[in-house]
Parts: C-alpha cells; sequence; structure tokens
C-alpha cells in the first residue's frame, strides 16, 4: 500500500494538472490514430485489399467505414467535442482492428510475438478509450464550452 502522504500529493497534484493531462491524453490518441485514417482516407482502396485478403466481408464498405472512424473520431477526440461518444466509436474500431489484424495464434512462430505484442498493445488502448469515455474530455475542450453555453 502506498503511503497516505504520497497518496494525498498524487491527489493534490492529479485534480490540479487534470484539465492539462486530460488534453495531453486526448492529443496523444488522436496523434496514434488521425496518421493512419488520413493514410486510409487517401488509400482507400489498398485498405479494401487488405480487409478482402484478411476475409473481410464487404471490404469497400468496411474499408469507408474504418478509414472515416480513424479519420474523423481522433480529431473529434482531439478539439473534445463529443469526446465520449468519439471514444467509445474509436474502442469498437480498435477492438474490431485487433480482431482483424492481430490474430497472433495464426501466425508463423516468428511473427508470432510482434503480433502478440500488437495486440495487447490494442487492448491496452481499448482501456484507455474507455477511461477517456467514463471520464470525459475534461475543461479544456469544446464539451466543456458547449455545456458552460448551454448553462448560461
Amino acid at each position: 500500500m502506498i503511503a497516505k502522504p504520497f497518496d494525498d500529493f498524487i491527489d493534490r497534484t492529479t485534480s490540479r494538472f487534470e484539465p492539462g493531462l486530460l488534453l495531453v491524453g486526448r492529443l496523444l490518441f488522436a496523434s496514434l490514430f488521425l496518421p493512419s485514417g488520413i493514410k486510409k482516407i487517401s488509400g482507400v482502396g489498398a485498405f479494401a485489399q487488405s480487409l478482402e485478403k484478411g476475409g473481410v466481408p464487404m471490404p469497400t464498405v468496411f474499408a469507408w467505414l474504418g478509414a472515416i472512424t480513424e479519420f474523423i473520431a481522433p480529431i473529434l477526440i482531439a478539439i473534445g467535442l463529443e469526446t465520449r461518444a468519439a471514444a467509445l466509436w474509436l474502442f469498437v474500431f480498435t477492438l474490431i482492428a485487433t480482431a482483424i489484424a492481430h490474430r497472433f495464434w495464426e501466425y508463423p512462430e516468428a511473427q508470432r510475438l510482434a503480433q502478440q505484442n500488437n495486440f495487447f498493445k490494442n487492448l491496452a488502448i481499448c482501456g484507455g478509450l474507455h477511461i477517456l469515455a467514463a471520464r470525459g474530455a475534461g475543461a479544456l475542450s469544446l464539451d466543456a464550452v458547449l455545456r458552460r453555453r448551454d448553462r448560461a
């Protein structure tokens, strides 16, 4: 168990810096997903082909859905607009992408460890997205601005 004075210090510090911590966390999520979303949007045909090779039905439809998700959701998260919904949307996308692309048990031994690491990394990202969905964007967000405006 962590000593009480240290626990109090952590509580005071994280409470004081919470808006900034949430902003940085949101920007880090965006930095992970947005470049890939841009790549998918600009090359949706190649993305559809990779989905088809993975056995995904209606690969063109799902390529567009995935590309739009991976482009729009991180922007919403970064600016803090409809953050909880965007985090859940990106959670579903990440879970599906993980199930399609990182089935480590199907890979040859030489590739299995890398795919297993990607699989569990994506599950950790899903955990972070759940926390963001539960907590929301914080004070430094468009969600907070709109909430204040609605109360006025």
